[in-house]
């Protein structure tokens, strides 16, 4: 899925999309969370992180902090190889500190209702949401399906819910990729034709 925010995906794991803002534009990596892009990510994601931290409380090094360990855990998933210990250690310390749980609320004429409730402020709680994503991603069968995308010059991640799937985004690399090879395909026709003496 294309992303409507600065990103290039949004609508897979949680993980899996915080990774992604560490991307490959023209050969050269880029940070895609900034001090103005992190608090569209997390709107992004709302429902998974809760409402964004309050204007100034969005702690960018910590959210990055968080991105690169969940990286290093991806990475090491995808090359069948262990991650550093400091990576799984961070991701563990994240989902202690910002466990949310479900809260009883009772309103006048409305009865029961079902709150959220949570440990910490919303960048903690974010956090602890970010790291669960990845824990869950990992140990639930869905590492099996974690996939780089075939495309040239993409280094996204996603999980394959086709195992035939081969790019992050039909739209994105996979017509970039068919555009290329319709082009191969024709354009060496066109020039063969074009070569041939018995066409002239």
């Amino acid at each position: 899925m294309i992303s409507a925010y600065p990103f290039p995906l949004v609508g897979e794991p949680l993980a899996v999309d915080l990774a992604n803002t560490l991307a490959i534009q023209k050969g050269l990596q880029v940070d895609l969370l900034t001090a103005t892009s992190a608090a569209s990510w997390w709107t992004a994601h709302e429902a998974e992180l809760g409402p964004p931290p309050p204007a100034g409380a969005l702690d960018l090094e910590r959210l990055r902090e968080l991105r690169d360990a969940v990286v290093r855990l991806l990475g090491a998933a995808l090359a069948g190889t262990p991650p550093p210990t400091a990576a799984i250690d961070l991701v563990n310390a994240a989902s202690a500190t910002g466990a949310s749980f479900p809260r009883l609320a009772w309103s006048g004429g409305e009865g029961p209702l079902l709150e959220s409730g949570s440990r910490g402020d919303a960048m903690v709680t974010g956090l602890g949401a970010i790291a669960r994503s990845a824990i869950g991603l990992l140990t639930d069968g869905d590492a099996e399906r974690l996939r780089r995308c075939d495309g040239p010059d993409c280094e996204l991640i996603f999980v394959a819910t086709n195992l035939r799937r081969r790019w992050c985004s039909p739209t994105r690399c996979g017509n970039r990729v068919r555009g290329a090879r319709h082009y191969r395909r024709h354009g060496r026709a066109a020039r063969n034709g074009a070569n041939d003496p018995s066409n002239g």
